[in-house]
């Protein structure tokens, strides 16, 4: 019981953007909790399958980790938090703590430019565990849409966990602190329920 109570506080406390405000119900997004993963296939600039368009469920789905959906061009922080999860992987494993970054191109940036910049990312952050990807925009059927990422400017992004393909914990316009992203993750250990 003290671990449920412990659990929910800090879900409570990770709902809370950095200004202390709570995250709104017009940010809702993404798939919800208990829902499977579908298909899809975003176009791999990094991890295990770059130059690929692994779908990462069908790869991977089997395991666990997150999926982060990015509306938003801040490529600086883009890199430290790519940085943070790159960490984490290592220490876990991939069957453990695989992720995938979607960028979403919510500015329509040229095919070239969105991988420039990204593979400079990748570079900066030396990723070999995390797939930095991108699908063609935060409305495309096959990807973004497939998963229900609310493609509005104000959703910055979409953090999913899932373990066997299903959704485990969610949160929207998550700020990529150590102690937030800490967070999240936890969601892995927890007990797998008996229907997973």
């Amino acid at each position: 019981m003290r671990k449920l109570s412990v659990l929910l506080m800090l879900l409570a406390l990770f709902t809370l953007t950095s200004n202390g405000q709570k995250t709104t119900t017009n940010h809702k997004s993404g798939l919800d909790i208990g829902e499977n993963c579908p298909s899809f296939g975003p176009t791999h600039l990094s991890g295990p399958d770059h130059g690929k368009k692994t779908c990462p469920m069908c790869a991977y789905g089997q395991d666990q980790g997150v999926l982060i959906w990015l509306n938003n061009d801040d490529f600086k922080s883009l890199a430290s938090l790519s940085e943070s999860l790159e960490s984490q992987s290592q220490k876990r494993g991939l069957r453990q703590f695989r992720v995938f970054v979607m960028y979403m191109n919510p500015n329509g940036l040229p095919t070239k430019e969105v991988e420039r910049k990204l593979q400079e990312v990748a570079d900066k952050a030396s990723l070999k565990n995390v797939a930095l990807t991108y699908v063609p925009s935060p409305k495309d059927p096959g990807t973004s849409a497939a998963y229900r990422i609310n493609p509005s400017p104000d959703v910055r992004n979409t953090f999913m966990v899932y373990k066997k393909r299903m959704v485990i914990e969610k949160q929207t316009n998550v700020e990529p602190t150590a102690d937030n992203l800490a967070r999240l993750i936890a969601a892995l250990d927890k007990p797998a329920s008996p229907n997973q």
